[in-house]
């Protein structure tokens, strides 16, 4: 079995997501599948949409990460974690 280093292999993605705001901008690109049988409505979805943004979204986005506290506020500044 060979395996190769993942310095050779040619990077594919992007990386991971920063933060998991990307749902509601997806759906809002790519909701046809949901609309098939009847089932969601265009409002519903909108609706949906602006729920999760305002009231998920924007609560992770307006707040820090814990590990900005370290960052930013650590005594010991300089020193590597």
């Amino acid at each position: 079995m060979t395996f190769t280093s993942s310095r050779r292999r040619k990077r594919t993605t992007s990386g991971p997501p920063r933060l998991p705001l990307g749902g509601p901008r997806h759906l809002e690109k790519d909701h046809a599948y949901l609309l098939k049988g009847d089932v969601f409505t265009e409002d519903l979805i909108a609706v949906w949409i602006e729920y999760k943004r305002k009231r998920e979204d924007d609560m992770i986005r307006l707040r820090p990460h814990p590990y900005e506290f370290p960052l930013y506020y650590d005594i010991l500044a300089g020193r590597s974690l």
